[in-house]
């Protein structure tokens, strides 16, 4: 019961920016740099590039309708794969794909937003996998200070680092803004 994972990357024939370069070099796109020694798991399913056997999946279950959103609907498919069959996760460099969508900050942040949402709904099926984000104020508290001291170092750390931090601050704070309005609005439907 395993699972092949290929590499996906930016279409050679679009202009890659700094954002889109962080978000593929540790940024949320996906965890290829965390594959380590041991090989990949089920949480690095990345559905955009990924085999797995069509029996595996009949047996064992499709992905859940209830994320409405492509996001964390394969990593939930994952953990239950996992679970339930066993399954393992082979990471082949050499099978690639590509994401022929040029992103700007604006769609990244509706994107994340979306994906807070589908955090939640992960959150609710699966607690022991993830919860809630940090909240706003700890992100703002720890954006002012990475802003503070960061941009009279950036000769010194590097830009590379600076917009790692400026990036990774906005979408975590997204994320958690689409967390807490999926929370809301399930609040709101509670009896």
């Amino acid at each position: 019961n395993c699972a092949v994972l290929g590499f996906v990357t930016w279409a050679p024939d679009i202009e890659v920016t700094p954002l889109m370069h962080w978000m593929e070099h540790g940024g949320p796109q996906f965890g290829y740099g965390n594959i380590g020694l041991s090989g990949a798991c089920w949480d690095h399913f990345y559905t955009s590039n990924v085999s797995v056997k069509r029996q595996l999946l009949l047996e064992h279950g499709l992905f859940d309708e209830d994320f409405p959103y492509a996001a964390w609907e394969d990593l939930e498919l994952a953990y239950r794969l996992k679970k339930t069959a066993g399954l393992g996760v082979l990471f082949n460099r050499a099978a690639v794909g590509y994401h022929d969508h040029p992103t700007d900050m604006r769609s990244l942040m509706r994107r994340t937003r979306l994906a807070g949402h589908s955090r939640y709904l992960l959150a609710c099926k699966h607690p022991e996998l993830v919860g809630p984000p940090l909240p706003i104020s700890f992100w703002r508290r720890l954006e002012r200070s990475v802003l503070t001291l960061c941009l009279p170092l950036i000769g010194v750390i590097g830009w590379r680092r600076a917009m790692h931090s400026f990036y990774g601050l906005h979408i975590w704070t997204a994320e958690r803004e689409g967390y807490l309005a999926a929370e809301k609005k399930a609040l709101e439907r509670a009896p």
